[in-house]
């Protein structure tokens, strides 16, 4: 039995411009057209970059909440529209006001009929999201189910936590997507940090970013790029590089990735022999309060400043 399924990785231009409004129409014009290209090639899953709705013109930090949008607004319905008629799934990642009024960073997930399935909002927005924009942070990894089976996401700095693809795949991601606008990391993030996600999981990853601004050379501060899908087995199996356009792959859900004699002999799937080991009653450090070893570090740094003030002073 086979369950082929084609995901897209969509890489549209970081575009500039001197209002939202005209940001928003231009990078609503963008990716609208590289989502046809998506549709040509019979995509099931096509994947945004985040933070669609408010890039590409100077916001104040109080400017984010009111450039928001609610699931009526011009990017969800103008998304759901093209799903429909193309009969393809889209992830769309957008600064949103939620039923309770509340900023977040979400991405939206609408399915080949044009219907909301579900929202998923980032669980580990950057400090300088919360605070001062009052990005409010997600606290559960939902999977949402589609015509071709079970995604999640997880949303640009949740990358940095491998418990983010983990708590999705445990939850029955088949496939996680990754929106984001990295940018510090740079290529690490390809060469170790997404393969490893899918290697340790036993998933297909799509990753979704803007392509590099300018000519030059890739410096830290540019979008990353390099838009794509990865493996199982951690193999790049499409990449855009850094340039606008679109990666495409075709996968089998109902092919495992198998490993001979991992933990007993013989082949087996290796997400299931990962789930039958794991000792989760041996992984509190994980649930730790978080403060600990922050605060820990933080007091060092305040005795150790101190320390070297009273010295100054003595000299």
């Amino acid at each position: 039995m086979t369950r082929k399924v084609t995901l897209s990785a969509v890489q549209p231009p970081l575009l500039k411009r001197d209002t939202l409004r005209e940001a928003q129409q231009a990078h609503l014009a963008a990716v609208t057209e590289l989502l046809l290209e998506a549709a040509s090639r019979d995509t099931d899953v096509a994947v945004l970059p985040e933070l669609l709705n408010v890039v590409g013109a100077p916001l104040r930090h109080d400017e984010y909440r009111t450039s928001a949008e609610t699931l009526d607004g011009t990017f969800t319905a103008a998304m759901r529209r093209l799903a429909a008629s193309h009969r393809m799934a889209i992830v769309l990642p957008i600064y949103r006001i939620d039923d309770a009024g509340q900023l977040r960073n979400s991405a939206v997930v609408i399915d080949r009929n044009g219907g909301i399935v579900g929202c998923y909002d980032k669980v580990h927005p950057t400090r300088s999201e919360i605070d001062p924009c009052g990005v409010v942070p997600g606290d559960t990894w939902p999977v949402f189910d589609l015509h071709i089976g079970k995604i999640g996401v997880m949303t640009c700095h949740d990358n940095s936590f491998v418990e983010a693809a983990r708590c999705l795949a445990l939850n029955g991601a088949e496939i996680i997507c990754w929106p984001h606008v990295q940018s510090g990391w740079g290529d690490v993030v390809w060469d170790i940090t997404l393969r490893s996600r899918a290697i340790d999981n036993g998933v297909y990853l799509v990753s979704s970013c803007f392509a590099v601004r300018g000519d030059g050379a890739w410096k830290p501060g540019m979008s990353v790029g390099r838009s794509g899908i990865v493996g199982q087995d951690g193999a790049i199996l499409a990449e855009m590089s850094r340039e606008v356009g679109v990666a495409t792959a075709t996968v089998d859900l109902d092919r495992p990735r198998l490993v001979h004699s991992w933990s007993i002999s013989g082949d087996h799937p290796f997400a299931e022999e990962v789930r039958i080991d794991r000792r989760p009653d041996s992984y509190g450090a994980l649930v730790a309060p978080k403060e600990t070893t922050y605060t820990t570090s933080m007091r060092r740094l305040v005795a150790h400043e101190a320390l070297a003030a009273k010295s100054c002073d003595a000299g």
